[in-house]
């Protein structure tokens, strides 16, 4: 749905622009890049880390980015960086260093009693930490929707003949608490929420547009089926899903992978970045470092159907 909304308003004017929370601010560059045809795809995700940042399938926007690229529209990274985040949610905006304090937006607005309800509400289901814990967690979803608005509503004031289409989880959206009105309080233009429901009751305040459309298999890049933990020699096997495609070609617990199809992997995200556009039922070659108890090690390479 947010590819055919994309296609349909470029088709209509040709005027859009793509703000994404699957990636953050610091790598924006990169986006520019590939969207200018610099860099390759595998380029793009290995300098904006998507796999080490964001935990869904990358298979779930390519097609997007792909069209982005292939009519250079420009993409553009909202989100807040990681590390940043995760300082915010353990110790507060308070434990910001006066450095990073500079990466977090002006007028931080924390006086939507209803949001926080809702959030609080959100954390005492899988925390029951105390006060000050949820306040944190707070701070850090408000730093986290405050800073994609800023980036949308900075966006909008440099391309004010252009329309942006922000795309975030229901939770940054959903009755406009997140980031709409984040955006407009900073620059006013004409907005519309959208987002997909599966519910069978729906409260007509929970967005403009609703959408129910057919469900469909989430698009996946095969896997190997192998736990992996990065070391300085490469990957290393964890643990062998004995059915899966590794341990079929039999990979074993222990074992470095060093190399696919002969290109070198120095960590988990060379695998997973390798393993994009990739099928199921493609054979690929897998080197592999065994190391044994007492006679040293061997370089094996194997076959791997995926």
């Amino acid at each position: 749905m947010q590819y055919e909304i994309i296609k349909r308003l470029y088709d209509a004017n040709g005027k859009v622009i793509i703000g994404m929370e699957m990636f953050q601010r610091p790598f924006q560059k990169y986006l520019d890049m590939y969207i200018k045809g610099e860099i390759s795809e595998a380029e793009m995700l290995r300098k904006t880390e998507y796999f080490k940042r964001w935990t869904y399938d990358y298979n779930l926007y390519r097609d997007i980015l792909q069209f982005a690229r292939s009519k250079e529209i420009r993409v553009v990274a909202l989100n807040v960086r990681k590390e940043l985040l995760e300082k915010v949610s353990a110790g507060g905006l308070e434990s910001l260093t006066e450095e990073e304090l500079k990466e977090v937006p002006r007028d931080m607005d924390m006086t939507n009693e209803v949001y926080r309800t809702h959030l609080r509400q959100i954390y005492g289901r899988h925390s029951k930490k105390t006060r000050k814990a949820f306040d944190t967690f707070y701070q850090s979803q408000l730093l986290w929707d405050e800073t994609m608005a800023e980036t949308t509503a900075k966006t909008l004031e440099a391309y004010p003949d252009y329309q942006v289409v922000v795309l975030a989880g229901d939770g940054h959206v959903q009755y406009s608490w997140g980031i709409p009105v984040r955006v407009t309080r900073r620059v006013k233009v004409p907005s519309a929420v959208i987002i997909n429901y599966g519910g069978e009751e729906i409260d007509k305040e929970l967005a403009d547009f609703v959408l129910f459309p057919s469900y469909i298999e989430t698009p996946e890049s095969p896997k190997l089926m192998v736990f992996l933990k990065d070391s300085d020699e490469g990957v290393y096997v964890e643990k062998v899903m004995e059915s899966g495609p590794a341990g079929r070609a039999g990979i074993q617990e222990g074992d470095i992978i060093t190399a696919l199809d002969g290109l070198i992997v120095k960590d988990i995200q060379d695998i997973k970045i390798f393993l994009v556009g990739r099928n199921r039922g493609d054979r690929i070659r897998v080197r592999l470092l065994r190391k044994y108890f007492i006679f040293g090690s061997e370089k094996l390479e194997v076959e791997v159907d995926l």
